[in-house]
């Protein structure tokens, strides 16, 4: 999930923030205007180590196309024929995937790849739509299709995830490539969110109708195409001497070392206390003293292929908001936003506190807030969006180089700088 540009565009604008500096080094960062972008199009936003990014642009009658940017040239990736395509990720051969609409009658939605100049539907299992979620740097691939289960949840039907290898150009369940061992009958991939190069996935497992359809139930998972591996929940303890562990886990990044990231809940349907047994929640065994319930968002978790850390959220308005992760690169620095009235762009590490982005800027920016960090390479360049001059705009924040400097002394002030503070992004 990379990509990045070197190429600044006349329009392009850098804008950034001073930070009062700490008394130790602290590194520069540039925060650069990526332009307007439609609203509700952000998440196609996305940054290799290779200097390439992805943009959603406006297009003719409304619709929203998504340009490739590289440092000569700038390429529109093209759906399948209709409006309605969105980009969940990019390698560093230029190659990128997603979704774009393949039946306008129905609005169905295809697994779509991008081979730097053409698009493809790479849809080859029955299913009422399918995406395809990212691609490594061999060029393979996972998502999920949504199957038509006959049930009374459509059309929210269950998920189920796939591979796709561009050598024999098939979509593989999962769960077909899986022998489960005891105890399990079937491991019920449901989704698959990344994929490093040596060929691990990281998604989410559960049940098919309760994960995917509730969004409960689920577990982070990773699987090298052999094993599987549930990396578990989030787990709290109380001052009141009351102990909960989450129910609900998704994996959603994997680095090269194997590293997973995402986020959890903490509180789920089994409570346990110091002074009961454990109890179902859902259950009526105990109408005297039932369960009790405590508040309690989704935090970020890393795993480092042992145990699983929580890396905690943040407030919005003293409210603790749920967090949600887009992408970490190979440093183990993650991205992604933090969700309650508002979104709101974070970054955080195992080794430093999680860092609310819009503490960046400073009081008259143009920049009223980063909504959603949605990308970050191994340059450390981070990718989003946020609302600038009452729009939406796409943000590229990104180390400051000797050359980016020069924005300084133009004659008209191109851009400010970003002072890292300890604890913060420079960790």
């Amino acid at each position: 999930m990379f990509k990045l540009s070197n190429n600044l565009t006349a329009k392009s604008l850098f804008l950034s923030l001073l930070v009062a500096s700490n008394t130790q080094a602290a590194s520069q960062y540039i925060l650069q205007d990526l332009g307007q972008i439609p609203a509700g199009s952000g998440e196609s936003i996305h940054i290799n180590d290779a200097g390439y990014y992805t943009l959603p642009v406006s297009g003719e009658n409304n619709t929203v196309n998504v340009l490739l940017k590289t440092e000569a040239n700038e390429i529109v990736i093209p759906g399948f024929g209709f409006a309605g395509l969105q980009i969940n990720d990019l390698n560093n051969n230029g190659h990128a995937v997603g979704q774009a609409i393949s039946d306008p009658i129905t609005a169905k939605k295809s697994a779509l790849y991008f081979d730097g100049l053409n698009s493809h539907n790479i849809e080859t299992l029955v299913s009422v739509s399918s995406t395809a979620n990212s691609i490594n740097n061999n060029n393979e691939i996972v998502g999920e299709i949504k199957i038509d289960d006959g049930s009374i949840y459509t059309p929210d039907n269950p998920t189920l995830a796939y591979s796709y290898n561009l050598t024999d150009m098939n979509m593989t369940l999962l769960d077909d490539i899986f022998i489960a061992p005891p105890p399990y009958v079937y491991p019920n991939m449901t989704t698959a969110e990344e994929i490093n190069d040596a060929g691990v996935i990281a998604g989410a497992s559960g049940n098919f109708n309760i994960c995917n359809v509730f969004l409960s139930g689920c577990e982070a998972y990773t699987f090298d195409g052999t094993n599987l591996n549930e990396l578990g929940h989030l787990a709290t303890d109380k001052t009141d001497d009351v102990t909960s562990i989450g129910n609900n886990s998704f994996a959603q990044a994997i680095n090269t070392h194997g590293h997973v990231a995402g986020h959890s809940d903490r509180i789920g349907n089994v409570i346990y206390t110091s002074n009961t047994t454990t109890q179902d929640s859902l259950s009526l065994l105990d109408p005297i003293t039932p369960p009790v319930f405590y508040p309690d968002p989704n935090h970020v978790f890393f795993h480092d292929g042992t145990e699983m850390k929580d890396l905690g959220t943040l407030s919005i308005d003293n409210v603790k908001a749920s967090a949600y992760v887009n992408a970490m690169n190979d440093s183990d620095k993650i991205v992604g936003y933090v969700l309650s009235a508002t979104k709101r762009a974070f970054v955080v590490t195992p080794r430093a506190s999680i860092k609310d982005l819009n503490e960046l800027i400073p009081t008259g920016s143009e920049w009223s807030v980063l909504n959603v960090a949605t990308d970050i390479n191994n340059n450390d360049v981070i990718v989003g969006y946020g609302i600038k001059n009452g729009a939406t705009h796409a943000f590229m924040l990104k180390p400051a180089t000797a050359v980016d400097l020069v924005c300084l002394n133009a004659t008209t002030k191109a851009c400010e700088i970003v002072q890292c503070k300890i604890d913060g992004i420079c960790q």
